[in-house]
């Protein structure tokens, strides 16, 4: 029966019924009535909002975000159902889309308290830490004291914890278990204050209590096994931190396999999407530079890459340092090109027969993105920092033509030690990071790319060893300047003050706030029996780029 064929007072029946249910707590019955009022063809947002809930619940998620997305159609100043649409978005992993979800809820209803912690913790998902953390802020003043504030309290101890600030993560995370006493992030953060005052004894007791919990999500397991993993690097025990790491890469594996189907061979894995890249170049003759027309945009451009853990991020800073530099950290920029081109072979054949018309539409595109992230060169060189656009670089040389690549590798061993110790936002790339070999075959995957596009396209590309740039600063970075076409300022010295001024968004946080030193360089070397399975793997790589054995 069609909706608007159906009586007013049949489906307001429906609406009181199930309004009713849910007054007297019966989410259960609520639901169930609102599924059937749905099948009936009564079509509410409350219905749709209460079906998506149930649709997720047994991992449908697409399902439940079309609910929701249609609920907002029909009434788009609706709280619950934008709060949980921007919630859905978040699980899908678009959290541009959620944080505009969250920012339209607390337009709508600034009262509404969960919306500011919803928001910066989208805020937070795609790296804009410094608007996360004013979330945050707001999310504590408006619970005023409540129990609700552990959340917001916790995730700012996380933050400091993870960008090195003992003391600050300390005091968020004690009002939060004053709170919560098993509140697991905040407890996680406590442990990880305790290794960098190096309380070792109490950070090993705090793990352990914490791992020994029944009540422990994945998620927050995953986390504290990494914990224990740092602790026992930081007490020089490498072979029971490897047994850490290895633990709880190995458990968060099997818990995203079966819930986000990764680690299947497809063509949309991450290893996958670098095999295919490859094959489409592997005989494709090298190609010319495409005029420069007006369509290019800022001819001030700048694509930093690079594997992860290599360096990208000090590069960053050390470029944002600089007076005439805008940057852009780990942001999206090229969603439509990229998902316009780069999903098949025909697409890539498009790609390089673009009319200057339809270049012109796509470097639109990407310059309104970056502005809609809160970036605007407006004249600046501009550096767009993403290491694993890689994939795009055909996409880049076909749109921005005189833009300048800056390629940071580091040693080969080193990356893949520091990458399974980390603990990455999951996604098709970074789960290949969980396990030793499959971090390997990442690794040789992604540069015989990046060797084989270094060969096909016309790139402007200077590549920097990370290890040469912490033992000349000066001169590496005088290096980069030259290439770019600005001068060397003293200020570029002083990049890790700029944590002060913009939080940053990587796992290298802590170490960009040391400032330049070779805590990591050599750090395989205390490794190198559990890590040798893997090394054949990298060695090709290892005397490409200059490394001794």
């Amino acid at each position: 029966m069609n909706q608007q064929t159906l009586p007013k007072p049949r489906l307001a029946q429906a609406v009181e019924t199930v309004v009713a249910a849910l007054n007297n707590s019966d989410q259960t019955g609520a639901i169930r009535l609102a599924r059937a009022a749905l099948d009936e063809g009564l079509i509410h947002p409350l219905f749709l909002n209460l079906r998506a809930f149930w649709l997720e619940g047994r991992g449908r998620l697409n399902d439940a975000v079309a609910d929701l997305e249609r609920a907002h159609a029909l009434a788009p100043d609706d709280v619950p159902v934008l709060n949980a649409l921007g919630l859905a978005l978040a699980k899908q992993f678009r959290p541009v889309e959620a944080t505009k979800a969250f920012e339209t809820v607390i337009a709508l209803q600034p009262d509404f308290t969960p919306a500011y912690f919803n928001h910066g913790s989208a805020c937070e998902m795609w790296g804009e830490i410094d608007r996360a953390q004013q979330s945050y802020h707001e999310a504590i003043a408006r619970s005023a004291g409540r129990r609700d504030s552990a959340e917001p309290l916790s995730r700012l101890a996380f933050l400091a914890a993870r960008r090195g600030d003992a003391g600050e993560a300390r005091a968020f995370a004690q009002r939060a278990v004053e709170l919560m006493p098993n509140h697991p992030v905040a407890r996680l953060a406590l442990a990880r204050a305790d290794i960098l005052d190096g309380n070792l004894e109490a950070a090993d007791q705090r793990i352990r209590e914490l791992l020994a919990s029944s009540v422990l999500s994945g998620y927050d397991r995953y986390h504290a096994t990494g914990a224990l993993g740092d602790l026992r690097h930081r007490e020089g025990r490498f072979a029971d931190a490897f047994a850490a790491y290895e633990g709880g890469n190995s458990e968060w594996s099997r818990v995203a396999t079966a819930k986000h189907n990764y680690g299947r061979a497809t063509s949309a894995s991450g290893l996958g999407t670098l095999e295919w890249m490859y094959r489409a170049y592997a005989n494709h003759p090298a190609l010319p530079k495409p005029s420069r027309t007006a369509a290019s945009g800022n001819s001030r451009h700048v694509f930093l890459i690079g594997f992860i853990r290599s360096g990208t991020t000090l590069l960053e800073q050390v470029l944002a340092s600089h007076p005439d530099v805008v940057t852009m950290e780990e942001k999206e920029a090229l969603a439509d090109s990229a998902t316009a081109f780069l999903s098949d072979e025909h697409g890539l054949e498009r790609m390089h027969a673009l009319t200057e018309d339809e270049r012109a539409f796509y470097v639109q595109k990407y310059w309104e993105s970056a502005k809609e992230q809160g970036f605007d060169p407006a004249g600046a060189i501009f550096v767009d920092k993403q290491p694993f656009n890689v994939v795009k670089l055909p996409l880049i040389a076909a749109l921005f033509p005189d833009a300048k690549i800056l390629f940071a590798v580091r040693d080969p061993r080193d990356v893949l030690l520091s990458c399974f110790r980390q603990r990455f936002h999951l996604n098709t790339f970074t789960f290949e990071l969980l396990t030793v070999g499959g971090a390997a075959r990442f690794y040789d995957a992604y540069m015989t790319l990046a060797e084989r596009l270094r060969q096909v396209l016309p790139l402007d590309l200077l590549q920097i060893r990370h290890e040469d740039l912490v033992d000349d600063f000066e001169g590496e970075v005088s290096k980069v300047c030259d290439f770019l076409g600005i001068a060397w300022t003293d200020a570029m010295r002083d990049f890790a003050e700029r944590r002060k001024v913009r939080a940053i968004a990587t796992p290298s946080a802590a170490q960009i706030a040391k400032g330049l030193n070779r805590e990591g360089v050599g750090q395989w070397r205390n490794y190198a029996e559990p890590l040798a399975p893997a090394l054949p793997v990298l060695a090709p790589w290892v005397k490409r780029f200059g490394y001794q054995d």
